[in-house]
């Protein structure tokens, strides 16, 4: 997981009075990724929510998750930050964050002019997209778990 996005993560929680996330390598094969989220039920019972590093990392859970006997998402609910075009496949839907990639490049032009004139109050944003074709539900989540590679 890149350290900035787990600190971003870290520093969030926190703000908000969240408990740190637990952190919890997952590997793209399957039998592997199977031994990390029966490692993971070991410690924490379900309901709980994943938030992996990408939509690979979501597949690898979910595939796990599956092998396991644990329904998604009535016992762990599981988002990722990516939004490729293979997150539309996955069965049962998953709940994936992208960057919209064209406001992503006009706030890159207009940072680099405000930069060139010396805007001192130009402040850095990015619009995020919340994408899932899975029906909403409540959130019953006890513990959230980020999943990186």
């Amino acid at each position: 997981m890149s350290r900035a996005r787990l600190d971003i993560v870290r520093r969030t929680c926190a703000e908000h009075g969240l408990p740190e996330p637990r952190v919890v390598s997952i590997s793209h094969k399957r039998n592997e990724a199977c031994q990390a989220m029966a490692d993971l039920l070991a410690v924490q019972a379900p309901p709980f929510a994943i938030c992996a590093f990408n939509d690979e990392t979501a597949f690898a859970a979910l595939a796990a998750l599956a092998d396991l006997h644990i329904s998604v998402p009535d016992e762990v609910s599981v988002i990722d930050h990516d939004n490729t075009l293979i997150a539309e496949l996955s069965n049962p839907a998953l709940t994936t964050i992208g960057v919209v990639a064209s406001d992503m490049g006009q706030r890159l032009i207009a940072s680099v002019l405000s930069v060139l004139q010396e805007d001192l109050f130009w402040k850095p944003s990015c619009q995020l997209q919340r994408c899932s074709c899975a029906p909403q539900h409540s959130s019953r989540a006890h513990g959230s778990y980020l999943c990186q590679q």
